[in-house]
């Protein structure tokens, strides 16, 4: 009887071990930390038409919450040939708080932050240099085609027109479990920017502008590698605000809206419109 009992009780805690052993496996797995594949594809413009009245801008911007992702999670998805995604900043960061896609103020601001320093030679044309959350580093040159001599102070109902040309260049690598991919990216942009002063010292801008990614590189899975490349197109329209607040700093917020066209090799290609806010200010020195 003694035996019986203690067999049955044996058999009856054989099995929790089991369970608990698998149990705490898909804990452990669940708990692995996410490799997501995918880089920043600003939107916010946040560029004037009007010339300064100084030779030297220097500024940051909030915005830019826009991102095209390639893989949620190159452990388990490859980014290979897979129809890209565009989200915001938390989708590339597991730790971020961002559980809203259209929510971008739920990032992490220094995850939003861009820089920039622009130059003015000559009255009618300026060059830049910009400098973005995941390490895109752009160069800007603008040429002012109509708008009021800088010397003169700003005055109600000045109107303004600027072209201006983009181009840039980043390089990442993100390293998974057994898994990599490097990704090199080139960007260029165009846009027509124009303004009209309501007050001397408040500038309605706006205009069309075009923005393409051209990427390329490689995903390596346990020892084998695949090319990785596609594009990414952006044609859209904003319009913003310009406050100054004395002579030498200034206020910008802009909306945009834009259709954006992601193609990752010979999947299917992803079209959407979205929408992002933008703040920026500068120093002009």
């Amino acid at each position: 009887m003694i035996n019986v009992e203690n067999s049955m009780f044996s058999r009856f805690f054989t099995v929790p071990p089991l369970l608990i052993a698998g149990f705490a496996a898909s804990l452990l797995s669940a708990c692995e930390s996410t490799s997501p594949v995918g880089f920043q594809v600003p939107l916010t413009r946040l560029e004037l038409p009007e010339a300064n009245s100084r030779p030297l801008s220097i500024g940051a911007a909030i915005g830019s919450n826009n991102y095209v992702l390639l893989s949620p999670d190159q452990n388990t998805i490859s980014p290979v040939n897979r129809q890209a995604e565009f989200g915001h900043r938390g989708d590339l960061d597991p730790t971020s708080e961002d559980d809203d896609l259209g929510d971008a103020f739920d990032v992490e601001l220094d995850q939003l932050f861009s820089t920039r320093l622009d130059l003015q030679p000559i009255s009618w044309f300026s060059i830049g240099i910009r400098t973005h959350a995941d390490g895109l580093v752009s160069g800007s040159a603008k040429a002012y085609l109509l708008g009021r001599d800088i010397k003169t102070k700003p005055r109600q109902g000045d109107y303004s027109l600027a072209v201006t040309h983009g181009w840039g260049h980043s390089r990442a690598t993100t390293n998974g479990s057994n898994t990599s991919t490097t990704v090199v990216r080139d960007y260029g942009d165009a846009a027509l920017i124009g303004g009209y002063r309501f007050q001397p010292n408040l500038l309605v801008y706006g205009g069309p502008f075009y923005s393409k990614h051209d990427y390329r590189g490689s995903h390596t899975r346990t020892g084998i590698t695949q090319g990785v490349s596609g594009d990414v197109y952006q044609r859209g329209a904003n319009i913003g605000v310009a406050l100054d607040v004395d002579q030498r700093f200034r206020l910008m917020l802009e909306f945009v809206r834009a259709a954006q066209t992601a193609r990752n090799g010979n999947a299917a290609p992803l079209r959407e419109y979205t929408n992002e806010w933008g703040l920026a200010f500068e120093f002009l020195i």
